[in-house]
């Protein structure tokens, strides 16, 4: 009898030919289930540049790579939102010699970061604007004895004035030092007066209620109108 071993038959062949084996499954069924998901494109990347820890100040615009944010929503011309996109594509998508990308609303938990394009001139004119809008509160201190002489008087109201237009607050505080002459109330009352009457002169008014008592500690509050 003669042996076969070694010698398919015809089904078997196409078997083979047309069929993956079971290790060919076992390894798609692994490499589909197992392999690590790629990570994403460098340009889809998000990189926080360093100064976007920095603390911007209320004057400038936040903008383009100050943009606090991974992702975000650009305002369109009809005034609805795009899309989220992550902020280095959204940066490549218009002419950044023409125009800033500005945030104008922050990152939160229910949404990205919403921004606009704005053209630079108008950037700046508007940065110029927010300049103008913060003044700090400046507020200066004067001090009267209640037994003040005219010539320091007049000196001291000049100093009040200065401020006054300068938009600053001021402060007229009337006390009694040691060693100083004490007045009669008449006079104490004659010294406030004079100083509200140089208020009139200039414009500005009393910010609130004076504070304290005559001949004492005086507090008047004062400021440009």
């Amino acid at each position: 009898m003669k042996h076969i071993r070694g010698h398919i038959t015809i089904s078997q062949a196409l078997k083979r030919t047309f069929l993956p084996s079971t290790d060919v499954q076992r390894g798609r069924f692994l490499e589909r289930h197992f392999v690590p998901r790629q990570p994403f494109p460098p340009q889809l990347r998000y990189h926080s540049s360093a100064s976007s820890n920095k603390t911007i100040p209320a004057r400038v615009l936040i903008k383009d790579e100050h943009i606090q944010g991974e992702r975000v929503q650009i305002v369109n011309e009809q005034g609805g939102l795009d899309p989220p996109m992550y902020l280095n594509r959204a940066l490549l998508t218009f002419d950044r010699s023409q125009s800033f990308l500005v945030q104008v609303a922050p990152e939160s938990p229910e949404r990205p970061a919403v921004c606009k394009l704005m053209g630079r001139r108008e950037a700046r004119e508007m940065e110029k604007q927010k300049s103008k809008q913060i003044k700090p509160d400046v507020t200066k201190k004067i001090e009267l004895n209640w037994g003040i002489a005219d010539h320091d008087l007049n000196h001291r109201l000049k100093q009040m004035e200065n401020f006054l237009q300068k938009g600053k607050k001021v402060e007229m505080v009337m006390l009694r030092k040691s060693r100083k002459a004490i007045p009669t109330a008449p006079q104490a009352q004659k010294l406030v007066e004079t100083v509200k009457s140089r208020l009139e002169e200039i414009g500005a008014v009393e910010s609130k209620p004076m504070d304290g008592k005559l001949l004492g500690l005086l507090t008047l509050f004062l400021e440009k109108k």
